[in-house]
């Protein structure tokens, strides 16, 4: 057996070798000089042999090679380092042989690493490791004690920390090719991710139990890693507010409340039964579900923004919203079962923030939606569903599409510049501005005591309306249902039934600088135009437009009942007439009894004329509808 001497302070060098140091099989030394243990010789601590350390020992660059290139320190056998003591590597410190992979690293003292540690057995650490540089894992690494990484940890093995891992570097799980995944467990112990650390589970193997009683706190980023947040299995996740967690999935269980004051940036949401409270952003294309089980409830707080961009938000729970909710272009809102599944009327969006739709983003509610603050609707809005309705009692702004079959409720404010259609139940009780177009459809009851106030676009009622006041400034009023309330139209047009039809204004009606537009395309009932009036019809420097279609040529002395009043209309002398689609040979005619009546009289100007009816108590059949005489079928003369 070579013997040993301690050059440099104490470090164990075999007598006669100067390349290279080895501490052969069966050898076991102890480095108990307080001074310090400093090596710039490769030593080999084989497979069988010990290298305990009792006080302080550094492993500096050494200036030769080792055996296959390596320099610095070898440990095929065992490197112990007692508690109390220290190791300071500013080398390249190996453990375990390339091939079988043997050698231990056990630590129950301070390990600092600086520049390279490479653990292809064992690293078994009960003390303090603090690696600044870089720490490449291929075989196992155990912490029990404190390990703090503040520059590049490699896992391409098996991590279990029961203790307290901070970091503050770069943590990264990567797959060999060839060999299983790495793998991680922190049950029981305490994963910090600081302000500047990167954790990268993107290849890493987790068992069902790996953050069993464990807490992780993320205020780093944190990659493709599957947390579950609620019960003894799944630890505690607290998500702090310089966090980011991306490219990965966070599922809340039944009964517990799981809250979120960072960042997550493409991690798929799954409330399964539990409450989670979003403080903080989500973003991205994984998608939000939300289950109907144990009043699944998702919490977006007043500092709150969830961005669904590029993939779904399912609600069949419960979404509270005070801050921001945005769909993106492409995004997607599901609120309520779609499927053919019944599971009642499931799925409530209350929104007392902001719930915004960008152009190509889309909501489809067969459920409740609730907004008291603020809707913003730039893509699609489909109200859809027996069971659904839409209620704001804030301001809903539709400059995209709007569409609601099933009800729709208002006693807030809404600003329509987009197209916005009813086709259900529609509670107004507030203030509906619109510009752009809306379309009431035959199946559409509107009922309240709201207003409806056009200053540009157009409005179609085929259905029902009966509200407090309807008033156009400006645009088109058309279709072929009924308006129960009084109308007042000024700058607009006016153009009943839909090629053509009736339109019904149950109260009174005022046009002022404005056109009435009547399509004639026979005189029998339904093939013109009428607008029946049940109160009384005021024209001011109006213009009625007359419009032959389809080729259509009346019999001489034909006349029609267009407008259709029990009560004497008014303003006839200041009534403007255009005539359209006659041919050479026909000339409207205005008399005293309210007929317009034709004859082959050529004229100069063919196909359109103007007549102007000053003075005149009836034109064109503005008929009087009088009690027992009224029928509203067009006469021949």
């Amino acid at each position: 057996m070579p013997a040993h001497a301690c050059t440099f302070a104490n470090l164990v060098v075999p007598i006669g070798q100067y390349f290279e140091a080895r501490l052969p099989t069966g050898e076991t030394v102890s480095n108990n000089n307080p001074f310090g243990c400093h090596g710039f010789l490769p030593l080999i601590v084989e497979y069988g042999a010990t290298l305990n350390n009792r006080a302080s020992f550094s492993n500096d660059l050494g200036v030769n090679d080792g055996p296959n290139g390596r320099g610095g320190l070898l440990v095929g056998g065992l490197f112990d380092n007692k508690a109390g003591a220290t190791v300071i590597n500013s080398g390249e410190f190996y453990v375990g042989r390339p091939v079988d992979l043997r050698g231990v690293l056990r630590n129950a003292g301070r390990f600092v690493n600086t520049r390279l540690l490479d653990v292809s057995g064992l690293l078994d650490n009960s003390g303090g490791l603090n690696n600044e540089g870089t720490l490449t894992l291929t075989g196992g690494l155990t912490n029990s004690g404190k390990l703090y990484n503040t520059g590049t940890l490699n896992t391409l093995g098996a991590l279990a920390n029961t203790g307290t891992l901070t970091n503050e570097g770069t943590l990264q799980f990567s797959r060999s090719p060839g060999l299983f995944p790495p793998r991680f467990s922190n049950a029981g112990g305490v994963l910090e991710n600081r302000l500047g650390g990167t954790l990268n589970f993107t290849n890493v193997n987790l068992g069902s139990d790996a953050w069993a009683g464990g807490t992780l706190n993320n205020n780093g980023t944190l990659r493709g890693v599957a947390l579950i947040a609620g019960d003894a299995d799944s630890g505690i996740v607290n998500l702090l507010a310089d966090g980011t967690v991306e490219n990965s999935s966070l599922t809340v269980v039944s009964g517990y409340t799981q809250s979120n004051d960072g960042r997550l940036i493409n991690t798929s949401v799954y409330v399964n039964g539990g409450t989670f409270v979003n403080n903080g952003l989500i973003w991205g294309r994984s998608g939000i579900d939300i289950s109907y089980l144990d009043n699944a409830t998702l919490r977006n707080s007043n500092t709150g923004q969830i961005e669904v961009n590029e993939s779904t938000l399912r609600n069949h729970g419960r979404l509270a919203n005070t801050g921001y909710v945005i769909v993106r272009s492409g995004g997607r809102i599901d609120n309520g079962f779609t499927s053919s599944f019944d599971y009642g009327n499931t799925g409530h969006l209350q929104n007392d923030g902001v719930l915004s739709v960008d152009k190509m983003g889309v909501i489809n509610n067969v459920s409740t939606i609730n907004s008291t603050v603020t809707l913003y609707n730039a893509g699609l809005i489909d109200n859809q569903g027996p069971l659904s309705h839409l209620s704001n009692s804030g301001r809903f702004d539709n400059v995209g599409t709007f569409t609601s079959p099933a009800a729709l409720i208002n006693t807030g404010t809404i600003v329509n510049t987009g197209d916005f259609r009813v086709d259900g139940s529609f509670s107004l009780g507030g203030v509906f501005f619109n510009s752009g177009q809306v379309i009431f459809g035959a199946d559409s009851i509107t009922t309240g005591t709201g207003r409806y106030q056009q200053t540009a676009g157009a409005t179609r009622v085929d259905g029902s309306i009966d509200i407090r006041t309807f008033n156009l400034t400006g645009g088109s009023l058309c279709g072929s249902g009924t308006i129960n309330g009084s109308v007042v139209v000024r700058n607009g047009t006016v153009c009943p039934g839909n090629s053509p039809g009736t339109l019904h204004i149950g109260g009174n009606l005022g046009l002022f600088n404005s056109t009435l537009e009547i399509e004639i395309a026979g005189t029998a009932p339904g093939t013109f135009d009428v607008l029946q009036v049940d109160g009384s019809a005021t024209f001011g420097g109006s213009t009625l437009k007359l419009s032959f279609a389809d080729g259509y040529l009346p019999p001489v002395g034909a006349h029609w009942a267009f407008v259709d009043s029990p009560n004497a209309i008014a303003g006839l002398g200041s009534l403007r007439v255009e005539v359209s689609g006659l041919p050479i040979g026909y000339v409207a005619a205005i008399s005293a009894g309210g007929q317009l009546t034709f004859s082959s009289t050529p004229v100069p100007e063919p196909g359109s004329l103007v007549l102007m009816a000053a003075g005149m108590s009836c034109i064109i059949w503005l008929r009087l509808r009088r009690s027992g005489k009224a029928d509203g079928r067009p006469h021949a003369a």
